[in-house]
């Protein structure tokens, strides 16, 4: 099962993280890359729903918040914290037709009802990430989740990846003890879902401390009408973070997350 989530206090982790790093700009984005993998079977998988335990904030009086975004969970319980940002997330990504882009479902870093450990593979070599995670997916109204209206292009899959940072961004600043996010992306029509964002605290924290806007600035683009300027700063901003991805599962009713570099 995965371990409970707690929701930061809004006021309490802006003066905490700012006095952790004192003019410190770390990266914007993972060292990691993304993977588009293929998860045969659990791209619809039911999530397993552990408590999120949130510390409370004085509702009306998050000027943390406020100062980093106009607007922020308010459950008193980390699941529905994670709901809450799903949906609002979700919400701000839509078509031409000013249908919602994909649907957005989080929970804990599971698949399968199984619990999910993390696995980078890199030059041959494979790192495990045992730390506590959410896990978001994204799935359009076609088969296998893919996004039914419309053609896939580069510019559609550089939003999608905008989506899965907005998420993650959301994540680590109001969910206190995640320290990574897994965002299944969908896939094109035909295929299977191949790819996945993922991202560790550490690696955005200097989105994490200045306002969202700063980082993501504007209203999400609308695919394919999406200016090269855009394409190229998502792209700059999200490229390390994307992998393909291969489920395998343990012998210890576990499931590992095998991520790699895209090869094509």
């Amino acid at each position: 099962m995965a371990e409970d989530l707690v929701k930061i206090d809004p006021e309490e982790d802006a003066s905490s993280s700012e006095a952790a790093t004192p003019g410190a700009q770390p990266p914007y984005q993972s060292r990691f890359q993304l993977i588009f993998g293929v998860l045969l079977g659990v791209a619809l998988a039911a999530i397993v729903a552990t408590a999120l335990v949130l510390t409370g904030g004085r509702s009306g009086e998050d000027h943390g918040a406020v100062s980093w975004a106009p607007w922020h969970p308010t459950s008193s319980d980390g699941q529905a914290a994670v709901n809450q940002i799903a949906e609002h997330v979700g919400q701000r990504y839509t078509l031409p037709s000013g249908n919602q882009l994909v649907g957005v479902r989080g929970g804990p870093l599971e698949l399968a009802r199984l619990p999910v450990t993390v696995a980078v593979e890199q030059q041959g070599n494979v790192k495990i990430l045992d730390e506590k995670g959410v896990l978001y997916n994204l799935c359009g109204l076609g088969l296998n989740c893919s996004i039914k209206e419309g053609k896939p292009t580069v510019a559609r899959s550089l939003v999608l990846r905008r989506e899965a940072l907005e998420l993650a961004l959301y994540t680590f600043r109001y969910i206190k003890n995640v320290d990574q996010v897994v965002v299944i992306l969908p896939p094109k029509k035909g295929a299977k879902p191949s790819y996945a964002m993922f991202f560790r605290r550490g690696d955005v924290d200097a989105s994490l401390n200045r306002p969202l806007a700063a980082t993501l600035p504007g209203s999400p683009p609308v695919p394919p009408n999406v200016p090269k300027a855009q394409q190229t700063f998502i792209d700059h901003l999200t490229s390390n973070n994307l992998f393909a991805y291969q489920p395998q599962e343990g012998g210890d009713a576990h499931i590992y997350l095998v991520l790699s570099r895209p090869t094509g």
